[in-house]
């Protein structure tokens, strides 16, 4: 089974047309911040179906302003990814009522990229999740058709991904038990039992912890790693990142899908991450072949697969990531 990155934020970062700097609490990427509407001073629950290596994919009632007066519906499911500073919409057969058009669709960053998309900027976006709403929305529009491996992306049953629109403004949870995420205003968030670990936020927005890993016993390497939700692998390294990580001659290989390309990977030996005091072991680790989307000086992934074996929180606005063991 192949793995999927869906992080479209270091192409977008590279984007002409998006003046100003990739900060994290303004308008991202020169997009405008879509109004956040709720219809509850608690805490939102929104239930999530699973996918695909823990992938989280949330459903939404997404609506498509097509001219002055006209507004189209759809239900749309979401993934929610970390590494995805603006939401993605695809266009495809579940998404047909939106009267999408990627007709003039463009790549949107690097050519030698795989994760920079080919499409277009759209405005006039909507989404209501129930509880919460999301309005005067701008996201990238990308053909599903472009995608590649894309019977892979086909069994996850998505039709778009959402990220820094919902974590710049609530600290996120999520419940993998109880197939719930729980959006806390940031004053109202208790932690309880849940361990801080500090976030480290990349130009480009992409969050990421500087921890430790065990490659082999007694030989323990310090790494900064990219906490990536849209990655349906556990965990996946550099080779070279750091003298521990080598790949196996006779590691078994395969190819990793992102959204406009593939990576060669191996599978690498036994990693043990450790996540704010637990030690998390990572059987068969992925090395990638090349340098990907993740930044200079960065190691590796930690993925849904990983992180959905605990409960946990992203914290954007203070910078953190809370994490804490699964109930039984």
């Amino acid at each position: 089974m192949r793995p999927i990155r869906l992080a479209v934020a270091a192409a977008l970062c590279a984007l002409a047309l998006l003046p100003g700097a990739c900060v994290l609490h303004d308008a991202l990427f020169g997009f405008p911040a879509p109004t956040i509407t709720t219809r509850s001073a608690a805490s939102i629950e929104l239930p999530y179906r699973e996918g695909p290596g823990g992938l989280i994919l949330i459903k939404g009632a997404t609506t498509h302003k097509t001219g002055a007066n006209a507004e189209t519906t759809a239900d749309v499911e979401y993934i929610l990814d970390t590494g995805a500073p603006v939401t993605v919409v695809l266009d495809g057969p579940a998404t047909k009522a939106l009267q999408l058009d990627t007709s003039n669709a463009r790549k949107l960053g690097a050519a030698d990229n795989p994760a920079a998309p080919t499409g277009v900027i759209e405005k006039g976006f909507g989404i209501d999740f129930g509880d919460l709403a999301l309005s005067d929305l701008t996201a990238v529009v990308i053909a599903e058709k472009s995608l590649p491996c894309n019977e892979r992306f086909a069994r996850v049953g998505f039709q778009g991904v959402i990220g820094a629109d919902l974590f710049r403004n609530f600290i996120v949870e999520v419940d993998a038990k109880a197939k719930t995420i729980r959006l806390h205003r940031p004053a109202a968030f208790l932690p309880g039992d849940l361990r801080a670990v500090p976030l480290v936020f990349s130009s480009d927005g992409h969050p990421h912890i500087d921890t430790e890993i065990v490659v082999t016993p007694g030989v323990t390497e310090t790494v900064r790693l990219h906490v990536d939700s849209g990655s349906s692998t556990p965990a996946s390294f550099l080779p070279g990142a750091r003298p521990g990580l080598v790949a196996l001659p006779d590691g078994k290989k395969g190819k990793a899908c992102f959204v406009q390309g593939e990576l060669d990977t191996a599978v690498g030996p036994p990693v043990t991450v450790l996540l704010g005091g637990l030690a998390v072991q990572v059987e068969a680790p992925l090395l990638v072949a090349k340098e990907r989307v993740d930044g200079k000086g960065v190691a590796g992934t930690i993925g849904a697969g990983l992180l959905g074996r605990y409960r946990y929180a992203i914290d954007y606005p203070g910078k953190r990531l809370w994490v804490g063991a699964r109930p039984g």
